[in-house]
């Protein structure tokens, strides 16, 4: 398949995008430093718990929105 032919597949709209993640880009860049230098400067077990505590949160949050839905 031609590289032109995927390109035209691509929904116009889609360009709405580039702003949002040119954000996320630069906030990433910005602040992967400091979770860096936080995550080496704190005890493991406590960085498990609370990296463990955000992943439940976030399923939480996934599935009480999948479940909302219907």
């Amino acid at each position: 398949m031609r590289m032109q032919s995927i390109l035209d597949n691509i929904p116009v709209g889609l360009s709405a995008f580039d702003k949002d993640l040119k954000l996320i880009a630069a906030c990433s860049v910005i602040t992967a430093p400091l979770g860096a230098s936080a995550a080496h400067s704190l005890p493991v077990k406590p960085l498990k718990k609370i990296f463990a505590s955000i992943l439940y949160l976030l399923a939480a949050y996934m599935l009480y929105r999948g479940l909302s839905r219907q």
